[in-house]
């Protein structure tokens, strides 16, 4: 009998099933726990469908951003004159 009868098959289903809910529990716990400690968001994202962004980067992108245009409006200037 192939893989030692009826019996050797089931066992290994039956161990190979509870492999596979147990990876998949300890998959999602990680995930879930990853997602709290980085504080990024990328889980919550796909639950929610919103990113979580820290302040400090928000900030850091809004002051970027308006340096960028300050630098742009002052180019402009100059080439008009």
């Amino acid at each position: 009998p192939l893989l030692g009868g009826d019996m050797m098959v089931r066992q290994i289903h039956h161990f190979l099933m509870w492999f596979f809910i147990l990876v998949a529990i300890v998959h999602v716990y990680l995930v879930i726990y990853h997602d709290y400690i980085d504080s990024e968001g990328i889980t919550s994202s796909m639950i929610g469908g919103w990113k979580f962004i820290p302040e400090k980067e928000v900030e850091r992108f809004e002051a970027e951003e308006s340096k960028g245009k300050k630098a742009v409006l002052e180019d402009l200037d100059r080439l008009k004159s």
